[in-house]
């Protein structure tokens, strides 16, 4: 067994420094949708519809089998697939304190290490002189890049998140763990003043990212197998979700077999497309530089399901990688979880309406918007045929912490300001089964006041309409059109008015739902 857990850490640690971004898993227990024939995998939440009306799951997306449901589900303990609603408490119990507390400091104490002396980063030189510093001087909004604020943080805070979540504290209860790592890096581990946004960016995203890490992993564990398959399967989980790679590990579950399963699991959706994009300025359309563009979209539950709502089980993500286009890479991550929320069920249509926390960042050259939200959701689905259906969704919150770009902000690194506000977005989507093809058309609007940086507001607004085709089952051809506005108000400086468009080709890939 030793010497298992040693193949297991090295091999995990070798592919976890080489920064792998995909894995040949064998996913098994594939599941396909009892579909009409022309019905198109393009529209995110209608495919919750073929789910839950049929009531059947496919093993074999190619025979189309469809077992049928079993005749009797404990809804207190199981989704309407038969999956828990909750990982099983005799093999998963609750850790002692005391753990995630020194996982937390540990990983801290680790990745300064890695930062100092692999990195040879400066900020990690530290001492005792440099931690009485750091609480004599107070302190301060920092100056670093817009992405090592809103992208790199979120992550970290969800390591220390996950300290806790792995060993089976839930939701509300693995906060404070990331609240208190960022408070121990901010004060000890760097030779700079310790900053009011680290603190509040780390700890209100590690649940939004944590969650849907050791969602995830949850997802493609399984206990219940050995050999080749339950390698790889440990090797992605940790992949995934390392603090929860590291604590199995830990206590001997890397190897443990039961009979049953025990995690919970919810349907799972993943898309991929590539194509390419062309950013104007200005109205121009078509007369910018193309670069390729790559995205990822996750869907994890059912919105439609009637079942007692608890934190993300339900949510989705999205983001894009852009190749040649300049040093910004990672331009666009989108994303929201269910908090708590109700179930309605007519005959026609479906409703689910809750509390949601958002995630927004937008990372290019046309501009930097960077937002923390919670709002109020509503999903609502309509059946206008046996073919065609309406989604529909509205959000509607607060932002207690953005990062908005401005001409006029030139302090070390950083080109934004601090700001807080409101948001909304409402997306719809008509899916027209008999004509394989899904129209779509979202808008996003942030409105902002500054609080640290150049006085004044700021409206953002981004339209984004598209259409995509179904050529084969799994493969579609689409075309996506955004438009960026965006009016700053100073009270110091003139104010501005920008409107720039951008235009998108692409091939999509479509998983369907499925188990791993």
């Amino acid at each position: 067994m030793i010497k298992m857990k040693t193949i297991y850490l090295l091999v995990f640690f070798f592919l976890f420094s080489t920064l792998i971004k995909a894995q040949n898993v064998d996913l098994d227990k594939k599941i396909t949708l009892n579909q009409h024939s022309g019905k198109t995998h393009l529209i995110d939440f209608n495919e919750f519809k073929l789910y839950a009306d049929s009531n059947k799951l496919s093993a074999d997306s190619n025979t189309k089998s469809e077992p049928v449901k079993p005749s009797y589900i404990d809804t207190l303990t199981h989704n309407m697939y038969g999956d828990l609603l909750n990982d099983d408490p005799q093999y998963n119990p609750k850790s002692p304190l005391w753990r995630p507390i020194v996982g937390v400091i540990v990983g801290n104490f680790v990745t300064c290490a890695f930062n100092r002396f692999i990195l040879n980063a400066d900020y990690c030189r530290i001492s005792f002189q440099t931690v009485k510093n750091n609480w004599n001087n107070g302190w301060e909004w920092d100056s670093d890049r817009f992405g090592v604020n809103f992208l790199q943080h979120p992550y970290s805070g969800a390591l220390s998140y996950n300290q806790a979540r792995t060993r089976e504290y839930n939701f509300y209860e693995s906060v404070p763990f990331a609240f208190g790592g960022s408070l121990m890096w901010e004060q000890t581990m760097e030779n700079t003043r310790p900053s009011f946004n680290d603190l509040i960016n780390t700890t209100f995203t590690s649940s939004f990212l944590g969650e849907m890490m050791y969602r995830l992993s949850s997802n493609v564990l399984d206990d219940r197998i050995s050999g080749g398959k339950r390698f790889l399967r440990e090797l992605f989980a940790g992949l995934i979700d390392p603090p929860r790679f590291i604590e199995r590990f830990e206590t001997g579950k890397l190897n443990r077999h039961t009979m049953k399963e025990i995690y919970q699991k919810e349907p799972l959706n993943i898309s991929f497309y590539a194509g390419i994009k062309n950013v104007n300025y200005g109205s121009s359309l078509w007369k910018g530089a193309n670069s390729a563009i790559f995205n990822i979209n996750l869907i994890y539950g059912n919105p439609f399901e009637d079942r007692t709502r608890k934190p993300f089980d339900f949510w989705r993500v999205r983001g894009d990688i852009t190749l040649g286009d300049g040093r910004k890479i990672v331009d666009n991550v989108m994303g929201y979880g269910i908090i708590f929320g109700t179930n309605i069920k007519k005959k026609n249509s479906d409703m689910l309406f809750g509390l949601f926390q958002n995630y927004d960042y937008w990372d290019s050259r046309l501009f930097e918007l960077g937002t923390l939200g919670l709002s109020g959701g509503i999903f609502h689905r309509l059946q206008i045929s046996k073919t065609t259906d309406l989604v529909t969704q509205i959000h509607l919150g607060i932002v207690p912490l953005a990062g908005v770009s401005s001409p006029h902000v030139f302090v070390g690194e950083r080109d934004y300001n601090y700001a807080g506000g409101l948001q909304a977005m409402f997306e719809s989507a008509l899916n027209l089964g008999g004509l394989r093809t899904t129209i779509t058309a979202a808008y996003y609007i942030y409105g902002l006041h500054n609080y640290i940086g150049v006085t004044g507001n700021s409206i953002t607004g981004i339209f984004r309409p598209k259409i995509a085709v179904k050529v084969l089952d799994f493969l579609s051809v689409g075309f996506e059109f955004l438009q960026y506005g965006k009016d700053s108000y100073f009270h110091d400086f003139p104010e501005i008015h920008v409107r720039n468009n951008e235009q998108r080709i692409y091939i999509m890939l479509d998983s369907g739902y499925f188990r791993f």
